[in-house]
């Protein structure tokens, strides 16, 4: 067999994002909100194989790729490190003259020489959330349409007409 001695040749075929299914079928991917599910998508686009750690995306290009605005891109990240999709290996700067992004690197993927961590197959949804008042839950006190029927007082009448 021939081997690959060239970078030209090395990438022929197209690029793809390749999501397993060990991964779809997790707890922590099937708790994911839609926005944050893509963005984990656009990051795994900027993967190539060998930049993981490396893997720069600010909130703004992640808004600009992804169509949301960038606090919510910021939120989807947030999401993402809590939960153990990405770790963020070189924080963002903003200093003059010097404008860096978070550069991420994916979990599911190794890291130079260390086996993939896989944080988010550990990951379990928090029990505290489901507690709090945020939850709606039904009201006793709610009014049936019969009662919200207005009475008439008849002028001259003998009593009230429902």
């Amino acid at each position: 067999m021939a081997k690959h001695n060239t970078k030209k040749e090395r990438n022929k075929g197209p690029r793809y994002v390749r999501l397993e299914h060990w991964l779809l079928n997790s707890l922590a991917w099937r708790s994911l909100k839609p926005g944050e599910r893509t963005v984990y998508v656009e990051l795994c686009k900027l993967y190539n194989g060998v930049n993981n750690g490396a893997i720069a995306l600010s909130n703004r290009d992640a808004a600009e790729r992804c169509n949301i605005s960038k606090n919510t891109a910021g939120k989807h990240l947030n999401a993402l490190c809590k939960i153990g999709f990405i770790k963020v290996r070189t924080p963002s700067s903003f200093a003059r003259k010097n404008r860096l992004a978070n550069e991420y690197e994916l979990t599911e993927y190794a890291y130079f020489d260390k086996q993939p961590t896989k944080d988010f197959m550990g990951w379990t949804p928090d029990t505290k959330k489901n507690n709090s008042t945020n939850i709606r839950t039904p009201r006793t006190n709610r009014s049936t349409p019969k009662d919200n029927i207005p009475t008439i007082r008849l002028v001259g009448g003998t009593g009230l007409v429902p």
